[in-house]
């Protein structure tokens, strides 16, 4: 074994071959200089990166795993879960499961959509085209993120070998990776295999959520809520219900550890992850790339950037951007060293480098943003995302300034509920829904809203532009 000292877990353990045969490759490797998040602006301190999530995600889901093995008592499951058709193929696809992920992470994870070369517009024709003989199509609402595509279709294409020395399964790792499941239940292996899926990609608490729940109040500092990780990795098991069909429960004990990762989800979403400096400086660095691609676009090719960098072949070989600038697993800091080398064609770029906003918000946060339309056309996310488009055009003209002075960011607020259907509890033997056992807490829905920001001479009109929006829902 390897051991990896990490500040949110402790010593993590791997084993030396599965070292040497993925992380100590140039494709994991490159995960240490991927940003995990976009806080910085708000939290200095909160450098850390995709690297040591996997690392994470992989430790939780080994403790995780074995519990499973430790507590299922049905000797049926427990034999089909030692496999390494499952272990192996859950453990590396925790591993891997960032290995995919673009430049400063999902700040720019909307360019994935401009390359039609390797990645057509849809992650799901992505996922088919590498797996032709495999159906990712599920009844469950299967829309996967285009990171989570390509870093199924990487995990295939550089490792395939390797996974195949492991016994490990290419078309449920993919699954495990994108949290596609298998539409058929009827065979066991599937019923184990679709609990597997949501145990790494979920809609309810896995090991990827977990560790980025831990990770991000670590780095930042924002100690809001206490996860008793151990309490909860230890509750774990695969259980039958009465209808004979499995279910991945925890064990009563861990009731309060499960409200306890709800809220700090919810925390995180609310107040650090929508915050409007975070959300500001996100959408300086997504301008900067857009006016990046086109200075470097060719004849015939405008997205001929987005091809070069968000392609299987910059992970693979270099790849030129430019006569002057190629690329190879690109990083944060070949994104830096572009923008900077062009930074006289991009302005956005010294705002970013300088960290000097050369605009502010009108207001701050959600609850504001509610005060201030409650009853509005604009709070309405159907009708506020149409108003919004038309928004920065128009206070322009009634502020008489350029339209690029004003800057709107849409946001959509997410509240992590429990649902009935993917959470179960273990309670003297029976298997339990959590909202059964615990109730339906009253949560706000999730909507829309967004920030405007302005020069910063236009601060004392906020009045005036408030009245101005709402004028356009009359």
């Amino acid at each position: 074994m390897r051991l990896f000292k990490d500040p949110v877990h402790g010593y993590i353990s791997v084993r030396k071959d599965w070292c040497t045969d993925f992380i100590d490759t140039p494709v994991f490797q490159r995960l240490r200089y991927i940003e995990q998040t976009s806080m910085r602006p708000l939290y200095p301190a909160a450098h850390h990166d995709r690297f040591v999530h996997s690392l994470g995600v992989f430790h939780l889901g080994q403790r995780i795993y074995a519990n499973i093995l430790k507590n299922t008592r049905d000797g049926e499951l427990s034999n089909l879960l030692k496999q390494d058709r499952f272990q192996n193929t859950f453990l590396i696809a925790c591993l891997m499961h960032d290995c995919g992920h673009a430049p400063f992470s999902h700040t720019l994870e909307e360019f994935f959509n401009h390359a039609e070369a390797e990645t057509p517009k849809r992650a799901y024709d992505l996922l088919q085209k590498e797996f032709p003989n495999s159906d990712f199509q599920t009844g469950d609402g299967f829309d996967p993120a285009p990171h989570e595509a390509f870093s199924a279709v990487i995990l295939n294409r550089f490792y395939g070998g390797k996974l195949a020395k492991y016994k490990c399964d290419a078309d449920l790792a993919a699954r495990m990776i994108t949290g596609c499941t298998y539409p058929d239940e009827r065979e066991l292996e599937n019923c184990i295999a679709n609990r597997l899926i949501g145990l790494l990609n979920g809609k309810a608490i896995d090991v990827d959520k977990l560790d980025y729940i831990l990770r991000d109040t670590w780095a930042s500092g924002v100690q809001n809520t206490a996860i008793d990780i151990d309490r909860l990795a230890a509750s774990v098991v695969f259980q039958r219900d009465a209808e004979e069909k499995v279910k991945q429960c925890f064990h009563k004990s861990a009731l309060s550890v499960i409200q306890n990762v709800v809220d700090g989800r919810n925390y995180l979403y609310q107040w650090i992850y929508n915050h409007h400096s975070v959300l500001y400086y996100s959408q300086l660095l997504n301008q900067s790339m857009r006016k990046l691609a086109k200075l470097t676009s060719q004849e015939n090719d405008e997205d001929h950037f987005w091809k070069t960098v968000f392609s299987v072949d910059s992970f693979e070989k270099i790849s030129r951007i430019t006569d002057n600038h190629s690329v190879y697993l690109p990083s944060d800091g070949d994104m830096l060293y572009l923008l900077k080398f062009f930074k006289k064609e991009i302005p956005e770029v010294e705002e970013l480098l300088s960290r000097r906003p050369k605009r502010v918000p009108l207001w701050k946060t959600y609850a504001e943003f509610r005060m201030l339309f409650r009853g509005a056309a604009v709070a309405n996310t159907a009708q506020g995302k149409n108003i919004a488009k038309r928004l920065p055009r128009f206070l322009a003209e009634k502020l008489r300034c350029q339209e690029e002075d004003i800057l709107l960011i849409s946001a959509l607020t997410k509240q992590y509920v429990i649902e009935e259907s993917h959470v179960y509890i273990l309670i003297d033997n029976q298997v339990k829904p959590f909202t059964e056992l615990m109730g339906e807490r009253p949560t706000a829905k999730a909507g829309f809203f967004f920030y405007i920001f302005v020069p910063p001479e236009y601060r004392d009109k906020k009045a005036d532009i408030i009245d101005r929006i709402r004028s356009l829902t009359r």
